[in-house]
C-alpha cells in the first residue's frame, strides 16, 4: 500500500501480528524488541523535528502522520520504562503537533511523562 508521499508501507494482518507478539513474549524478547522500537522513534522524532519549518515541511507531517500509530505505541512502552525517552519525543513532535492542531496530546503525553518521573523519584 502507499501512503500519501508515495512510500511503500507493509501492514500484517491481525493475525500474524497476534503470533509474532507471542512468539517475542515466549522468548523473553518482547521487552528488548519495546525498547529498540523506542529508541528507533525518539531518533527519527529528533531528525524529523527540525525539517517541520523548512520548505519539505509538509512532507515530513505526512510522513510523521503515516507514522502516528507507531509513535503513541512507542510513548505508551517509555511511560513505563523510559520517561526520558518520552521526553525527548514529546520535545522533538511539539512543533508537527502544533502545526496538526494536536498541542492537547502533545500536553498531555508531557504531563503524563512528568507525573510518571515524579512517581519514579518517590
Amino acid at each position: 500500500m502507499d501512503d500519501e508521499a508515495g512510500d511503500t508501507r507493509y501492514r500484517l494482518l491481525e493475525t500474524i501480528r497476534q503470533y509474532a507478539r507471542d512468539k517475542l513474549l515466549e522468548a523473553g524478547e518482547s521487552a528488548q524488541m519495546r525498547n529498540a522500537h523506542l529508541a528507533f522513534f525518539v531518533e527519527f522524532a529528533q531528525a524529523v523535528e527540525p525539517k517541520i519549518d523548512n520548505l519539505d515541511a509538509l512532507d515530513w507531517v505526512i510522513r510523521l502522520e503515516a507514522e502516528y500509530d507507531n509513535f503513541r505505541t512507542a510513548l505508551e512502552w517509555g511511560l513505563q520504562n523510559d520517561v526520558l525517552a518520552v521526553l525527548k519525543v514529546v520535545i522533538a513532535l511539539m512543533p508537527f503537533w502544533i502545526r496538526r492542531g494536536h498541542e492537547a496530546e502533545g500536553i498531555h503525553w508531557a504531563i503524563q511523562a512528568l507525573a510518571q518521573e515524579e512517581t519514579l523519584r518517590s
